[in-house]
């Protein structure tokens, strides 16, 4: 299946098969992360990370640094399941960050060209690294 771009109104919709929509294994996702700790990860114009806003609204969050602040922008999940920021909407976070890293910046003076590393710790599992088997006691 080719890509398919659909235009409505000032919403630019990129259709591209298949997507990945959870971001968790991304070198730049850090999961649920405070917004003082996000800041003290962001030194240089163009570092970027994604993160789970550490609040109810169970929304992510792109963090980004320019030449003289710190952004944070949410990461609006639609009704159509795509997730924008302020221009087009993509089937995934992770088309989203490929494209404001690769071709459009976020805004005019905001550029994500430095993705953060979230550390590893030794003891870090992921999903895909766990198999669900019989529950223990049964």
């Amino acid at each position: 299946m080719g890509d398919m771009i659909t235009y409505s109104r000032d919403v630019c919709v990129y259709s591209l098969a298949p997507t990945r929509t959870c971001p968790g294994d991304e070198a730049w996702y850090h999961g649920a992360l405070p917004r003082q700790e996000t800041e003290e990860l962001l030194k240089q114009e163009g570092d970027f990370i994604v993160r789970f806003k550490s609040d109810a609204s169970g929304q992510y969050m792109l963090s980004c640094r320019s030449a003289d602040k710190q952004r944070h922008f949410p990461i609006v999940k639609q009704d159509d399941s795509t997730y924008r920021l302020e221009g087009g909407s993509f089937r995934s976070i992770q088309e989203l960050v490929n494209h404001h890293s690769t071709q459009t910046p976020v805004t005019k003076a905001m550029m994500i060209r430095n993705p953060i590393s979230k550390v590893k710790d030794e003891h870090d599992l992921r999903h895909k690294d766990i198999l669900l088997d019989t529950k223990l006691g049964q």
